[in-house]
């Protein structure tokens, strides 16, 4: 911790975990749709070759592409008063143990989804959202080293 830590303005953290707090779970809810629009995709699309499933509590889902497992979780990033839903991107290593990140990106409040820094890679209402999200981390799991 830094001395700045403690310089923060204590009377505004209510109101800033509350918006953050409203931010997180608008974003969550708009990567949940993706999710079940891919859930319905996997079988039609894709010949069967992916699949995806939520896990317990909207903050985890397991899916498989070609044979290889992979996760995504969801859990909240506050900055500047404005809460994300951080998704990290994983796949299993060879023995089972351990997560390797294959990537990682925001959901806005909005739905729109940003890289680290908070740019736009993809707009909340560009109509092959899902589609192009799926594609992403399709092409993001299966480039991904398999490591032991």
């Amino acid at each position: 911790m830094d001395k700045i830590d403690f310089e923060y303005d204590y009377h505004q953290f209510q109101r800033a975990l509350v918006m953050s707090a409203g931010g997180y779970q608008r974003a969550k809810k708009c990567l949940l749709e993706n999710v079940d629009h891919w859930e319905r995709l996997g079988p039609e699309m894709l010949g069967g070759f992916f699949s995806v499933a939520r896990g317990e509590g909207d903050e985890l889902f397991s899916g498989e592409l070609l044979g290889r497992k992979f996760n995504i979780h969801l859990s909240p990033l506050v900055d500047d008063q404005k809460g994300y839903a951080e998704a990290v991107v994983s796949t299993r290593s060879l023995s089972g143990n351990t997560l390797n990140e294959c990537c990682r990106f925001l959901v806005a409040a909005n739905g729109s989804i940003l890289n680290a820094d908070k740019e736009e890679l993809l707009a909340w209402d560009d109509d092959a959202q899902s589609y192009r999200l799926l594609i992403a981390i399709a092409r993001r799991v299966l480039s991904s080293p398999v490591l032991a």
